[in-house]
């Protein structure tokens, strides 16, 4: 054999060695990801055994009021998928989001839950772009509930405008205004991030 075609295989091998290493690496990385959700969630498990409870809880919306002192919120959302045709009866689950809340804002029960936030997500096709592709403007109807009076405190239509122009399909969607929706729940509870 010659030299070169063991310095090429020495390579193939070194090469197929990084990426196998690569791979378990971001499967060790996912499971990580994912160990510590479950963990999150299980802290929280009575909060979300209420999700389809708390979806239904609402009321008329008249002026934003200010909520219970100290704030503790959890957050429901819809089933939302980008780019998939959204059914009334596909329920709802926690959000996510509600682990991007300051510690301090976070309910870790059910009793002690004071402030509901509900996240009703779709998207609307507003137009087309110019090779012929739906634009959509993604909606995200926030409802804040004082859940010591049962009452509707804070009410948003946070909408994302389709882009202006578009390069290909992976870009035909928005994503949920996370920060925007953290930062209004920050805003009304009166929190200061230092």
């Amino acid at each position: 054999m010659s030299r070169q075609r063991i310095a090429i295989l020495g390579l193939v091998a070194f090469v197929a060695i990084a990426v196998n290493a690569c791979q378990v690496s971001s499967i060790d990385t996912q499971t990580e990801k994912e160990t510590i959700l479950a963990e999150k969630e299980s802290e929280i498990r009575d909060l979300i055994d209420k999700v389809d409870e708390y979806a239904v809880i609402g009321g008329e919306f008249t002026e934003i009021k200010n909520p219970v002192t100290p704030c503790k919120v959890f957050i429901v959302q819809n089933n939302f998928t980008p780019g998939v045709a959204q059914t009334p009866d596909e329920g709802y689950k926690y959000s996510p989001i509600y682990f991007e809340l300051p510690e301090e804002l976070q309910a870790k029960s059910a009793a002690e839950l004071n402030t509901l936030v509900q996240l009703n997500i779709y998207e609307a096709v507003t137009g087309k772009y110019t090779n012929g592709d739906n634009a959509y403007t993604l909606h995200t109807e926030m409802t804040v509930i004082d859940m010591t009076k049962n009452e509707v405190i804070y009410f948003a239509d946070i909408v994302q405008k389709p882009f202006t122009n578009i390069t290909d399909d992976s870009q035909l969607h928005r994503q949920i205004p996370e920060y925007e929706i953290i930062a209004r729940i920050e805003d009304l509870a009166g929190y200061i991030r230092e």
